[in-house]
């Protein structure tokens, strides 16, 4: 029986490194294109980043959000 070499997409944060990451919902335009070239769009639950992750690389989509403006 083979193996299947077919890798996963990165699944670490580029700016922290933490593993903590999970699928972030697509918003802009830009996070459309990236998808459909094979990118899968995260967001760190430990900085909060949201980046692009591909099978062997990650591209950060801009500044964290901060939480602090969401309540008030």
């Amino acid at each position: 029986m083979s193996s299947n070499n077919v890798s996963l997409p990165a699944k670490t944060c580029p700016r922290c490194r933490s593993a903590r990451v999970h699928r972030s919902h697509r918003r802009a335009a830009v996070d459309r294109i990236l998808y459909t070239l094979g990118a899968e769009i995260r967001r760190c639950r430990d900085c909060r980043c949201r980046h692009a992750s591909f099978v062997r690389f990650s591209i950060p989509l801009g500044e964290p959000q901060s939480m602090a403006g969401l309540w008030t």
